[in-house]
C-alpha cells in the first residue's frame, strides 16, 4: 500500500476510535471533565443538551471556512471558505450556503465557487464545476440507500478496503475497531492523564457575547503508549501482521506521531450556554523513516508535513433565513455518478483530472 493511503487509512481507524468514545462522552450518566473545572464541564455538556441544540433550528448565520496545507516536494492547498444560514427540522428544515473551493498544487491556482440550498428534502447546488451554471437538485428522500442502516463504523470500514486496494489488512483492521471491548479499552485510555488537555479563558465572540472559550488538546502518542490501549494495538496488529506486535506497533506509532498535534475548540455563552464557535487544529509532521516504518514499500516513503485548520462561527441565533427552491433546477442524476465510481476499484493507482469551466491560472 502507498504510504499516503497506508496513513491516511490509520487517521481513519482512529476515527472510528474516537468516534464511539466520543459519542459515549456525551451520552453517559457520569460524563468525563477530563482536567476541567466543575463549572466548566457543566457548561461543555449543557451546551449540547436536546433544549439548546433545538434553539439553532429557530434560524442561525453560519460562516465557515477550512485550511489545509501540505508541504514537501509536492507542496498543495486547499481552502474552503462559505456562509449562509440554518433553521427548522425535518421536511421544514431550510439551509442556503454560498462557498468557494479553492486549491493551488503544482503551480497551478483553482478556484470553484458554489451555491448550496436545502429545502423540502431535496438539496440544490449550482457550480460551474459540476452543473454548468444551471441549478440542480438531489432528492434526498431517494438518495442514501447504498448506507442506509450502517453505522459510522462500516461506512469507514467500506472506504479504508477501497483505500486499500486488493489488500484486504487495511478493512480488516479498521473491521476489528468495532469490537465492544475495543471500545471499551479506547475509552479508557482516552481518560489516562495527559492524552487530553485542555486550557479555558473568557471573551467575547464577533457579536460582543461573552463567551467561555474551552480548547482541547489530544496527544496521540501518550494514548498510543497508555496500557489502556494495548486491547486496541492487539486487535490492529492481528487484522494487519505487517505491523508487527502489539509492542512494536506502539513503537512505530509513537515515533510516526510525535510530533503531530491536535486542537479542538468551543466558544459557549457563558449566559445562554449555546456554542458561538467551534474550531479544529490539526498539524502532522512525520520524517521519512518514521513514514517508511508504516509502508509495506519503504521506497516509497516520504516526509509528511500536513496542516488542517477548520473554524464554524455561529451568530444571529434565532433569525431564521430566507431560503427559496431555485424555480428552474431540474434533477441530478446520482445514479450514473455512483454508477462511475464503482470501477474506481483502489484509490491508489490511476490519476485523475478536472473539467468544466473552474478557472485555473498560474501562481505567481
Amino acid at each position: 500500500m502507498k504510504p499516503v493511503l497506508r496513513f491516511a487509512v490509520l487517521l481513519l481507524i482512529v476515527a472510528m476510535v474516537a468516534s464511539p468514545v466520543i459519542a459515549t462522552f456525551a451520552q453517559a450518566t457520569d460524563k468525563p471533565c477530563f482536567d476541567l473545572q466543575a463549572a466548566d464541564c457543566s457548561l461543555m455538556y449543557a451546551a449540547f443538551t436536546a433544549d439548546n441544540a433545538a434553539q439553532y433550528t429557530k434560524g442561525v448565520t453560519i460562516d465557515y471556512t477550512l485550511d489545509i496545507k501540505v508541504a514537501g516536494d509536492q507542496p498543495a492547498t486547499v481552502n474552503v471558505k462559505g456562509s449562509g444560514g440554518a433553521g427548522g427540522t425535518g421536511d421544514d428544515a431550510v439551509f442556503s450556503t454560498d462557498v468557494t473551493f479553492s486549491t493551488n498544487s503544482q503551480g497551478q491556482d483553482m478556484s470553484i465557487p458554489a451555491q448550496i440550498k436545502l429545502v423540502g428534502k431535496k438539496l440544490y447546488f449550482n457550480s460551474m464545476m459540476i452543473t454548468q451554471g444551471k441549478w440542480q437538485f438531489i432528492d434526498l428522500s431517494k438518495a442514501g440507500s447504498a448506507t442506509s442502516g450502517k453505522s459510522l463504523q462500516d461506512q469507514l470500514s467500506s472506504l479504508g478496503s477501497m483505500a486499500g486496494g486488493s489488500s484486504s489488512s487495511a478493512g480488516s483492521a479498521m473491521s476489528a475497531m468495532k469490537d465492544p471491548e475495543v471500545m471499551a479499552a479506547a475509552m479508557k485510555a482516552f481518560m489516562s492523564p495527559g492524552v487530553i488537555t485542555s486550557a479555558v479563558t473568557d471573551g467575547k465572540n464577533a457579536e460582543g457575547i461573552a463567551v467561555r472559550q474551552i480548547v482541547f488538546t489530544f496527544d496521540p502518542v501518550k494514548l498510543i503508549q497508555s496500557a489502556d490501549f494495548k486491547p486496541v494495538l492487539e486487535k490492529m496488529v492481528a487484522a494487519d501482521p505487517t505491523m508487527g506486535d502489539a509492542a512494536t506497533a506502539a513503537t512505530k506509532l509513537s515515533a510516526a506521531f510525535k510530533n503531530t498535534t491536535a486542537q479542538f475548540g468551543l466558544q459557549i455563552g457563558t449566559d445562554d450556554k449555546l456554542i458561538r464557535n467551534a474550531g479544529l487544529h490539526i498539524a502532522v509532521k512525520m520524517d521519512k523513516a518514521a513514514a517508511a516504518a508504516l509502508s509495506t514499500d519503504a521506497s516509497m516513503a516520504k516526509d509528511v508535513d500536513v496542516d488542517v485548520t477548520f473554524n464554524l462561527n455561529l451568530t444571529k441565533l434565532g433569525t431564521m433565513p430566507t431560503v427559496e427552491a431555485p424555480a428552474d433546477a431540474t434533477e441530478f442524476d446520482l445514479s450514473a455518478m455512483m454508477g462511475g465510481m464503482g470501477g474506481m476499484g483502489g484509490l491508489g493507482s490511476g490519476s485523475g483530472s478536472s473539467g468544466g469551466d473552474a478557472t485555473a491560472t498560474e501562481a505567481p
